[in-house]
């Protein structure tokens, strides 16, 4: 069995993420629907029957169960991020996120 690399820990969580390529140009495709099998604060692996090219950079759209998190309204968050594809494998890629994302509450109206 190999050496852990991860600097960060995963979560097995099942959630449905919109990616958007986009183009260097700043044009963005029309986003594909993909569930992650695995996230993290770093990174996560994103499962669907067509993969998105290795080294593609994309924008990550997410809803977030907040069940455990009492300081913010609602139950769910919004999480939208952007990274690049480093890895196809299988129905799936690995993602590395950017540094930079933003999180808001979801208002009951918008669950």
């Amino acid at each position: 069995m190999g050496v852990e690399k991860r600097k960060s820990a995963r979560f097995n969580l099942n959630l449905t993420a919109s990616v958007t390529v986009v183009e260097e140009t700043g044009l963005r495709e029309t986003p594909h629907d993909f569930h992650t099998r695995d996230i993290s604060t770093t990174g996560g692996y994103f499962q669907n029957e067509n993969a998105l090219p290795l080294s593609s950079l994309v924008e990550i759209d997410l809803v977030l169960p907040l069940d455990q998190l009492k300081d913010l309204p609602g139950n769910r968050a919004r999480v939208r991020l952007s990274g690049q594809v480093v890895r196809v494998q299988g129905n799936g890629m690995g993602v590395s996120f950017d540094e930079e994302y933003e999180i808001e509450p979801l208002s009951r109206d918008q669950e």
